[in-house]
């Protein structure tokens, strides 16, 4: 049984935030057998990585396509379901929102990356709670995604990771 937060003395490694980001370097470097403490002052994955891609997969970083590589195999590699979902959606509420999308999806095909491009009827078909002001979209089908704080939301309800790998309950 692990010490608990009053009782550690630190680490070797100490990550602030327990996104995406934050979540993933401690885990990879647990897994390599570094003392990792992760501390998230809130609800875990839920800040940028609970409302964005979180991670790199965007079409301008190097990163994204290893981090694709990696979604959906990190199921077993932690033992449990993450979530992961092997597609993103994108909601254009405005015309230069739409002109983004599709330019990303020009620069992402050259990349690897399969992007389709959603007129109104059809984001509305994937996504129905999307409202009436969504001009259209994109789905991105290589792009996938998963649930970052999927494991401990389900098994405690919201909370916040205490040291990499556990979770208690928020207060």
């Amino acid at each position: 049984m692990g010490a608990s937060m009053s009782e550690r003395q630190g680490a070797a490694v100490v990550i602030i935030g327990g996104g995406v980001t934050g979540l993933s370097a401690g885990w990879w470097l647990a897994r390599a057998g570094v003392d990792v403490l992760v501390l998230e002052r809130g609800i875990v994955g839920w800040e940028a990585s609970g409302r964005n891609g979180g991670g790199a997969t965007h079409v301008y970083s190097p990163f994204g396509l290893e981090e694709q590589r990696l979604w959906p195999q990190m199921d077993e590699l932690l033992g449990y379901p993450t979530e992961y979902q092997p597609y993103r959606i994108g909601v254009a509420l405005t015309e230069p929102q739409l002109a983004l999308a599709r330019r990303w999806a020009e620069i992402g095909a050259t990349r690897g990356f399969r992007w389709e491009a959603l007129d109104r009827r059809q984001l509305k078909e994937l996504v129905p709670i999307v409202g009436d002001s969504a001009i259209g979209g994109r789905t991105c089908i290589s792009a996938g995604t998963p649930i970052p704080n999927a494991r401990c939301r389900r098994t405690h309800g919201p909370c916040k990771i205490t040291a990499a790998g556990s979770c208690s309950t928020r207060r």
